[in-house]
């Protein structure tokens, strides 16, 4: 195989992912470097080749490159969320890191839910207390207490959902960095 077959191959492995052309042209001219480093410095090309196989030099940029993207809106943020699960899946060294993603999503979406539906557990309770101490006759009062007390729960459960939701974000992120930081050592090992 010569250098421009193999740098055909290399770019339709990167085309049939989700390479941009500009990380496509970055990583084929990042490879074509150390390939004819190696091959100056005495290796033989069949070799070097064999080393650096396409499809695994696809996969293992996967988070890198989602990491240098920004994210511009909610929907490209599940987009990359979904595509590096799916990349992550690819690359036999992030199996791990993987399921540890799916088993936090799972969690902290449950987690999400949960309070949201305490959320209106407490406010639906809430106003079924109100109108039955309303009609009670109880003094005006003690019904300023207890709706009080109504919202108090309700913004604690408010306040718990949005740490929640930061919290997801800031570990979806978190896992993010740790992959592409995965993808960097190997690359440079």
């Amino acid at each position: 195989m010569t250098i421009r077959e193999y740098e055909s191959w290399l770019r339709r492995e990167l085309s049939a992912s989700f390479y941009t052309n500009e990380e496509i042209d970055e990583v084929v001219s990042y490879y074509l470097e150390i390939i004819n480093d190696r091959v100056d410095a005495g290796e033989r090309l069949e070799q070097v080749l064999f080393d650096y196989p396409p499809r695994k030099i696809a996969l293992s940029f996967a988070s890198e490159a989602y990491q240098r993207r920004e994210v511009k809106t909610k929907r490209d943020s599940g987009n990359v969320v979904g595509k590096v699960v799916k990349y992550t899946f690819l690359t036999p060294f992030l199996i791990p890191l993987g399921i540890l993603l799916i088993v936090f999503l799972i969690v902290a979406g449950a987690l999400v839910i949960s309070f949201f539906a305490s959320l209106l557990g407490v406010g639906g309770y809430g106003v079924y207390l109100l109108v039955n101490i309303i009609q009670s006759g109880v003094a005006i009062k003690e019904i300023i207490a207890y709706s009080a007390l109504i919202v108090a729960a309700m913004g604690v459960l408010l306040i718990l959902a949005g740490l929640g939701v930061l919290l997801f974000k800031g570990v979806i992120k978190l896992i993010i960095k740790i992959g592409a930081s995965f993808s960097r050592k190997r690359r440079n090992a």
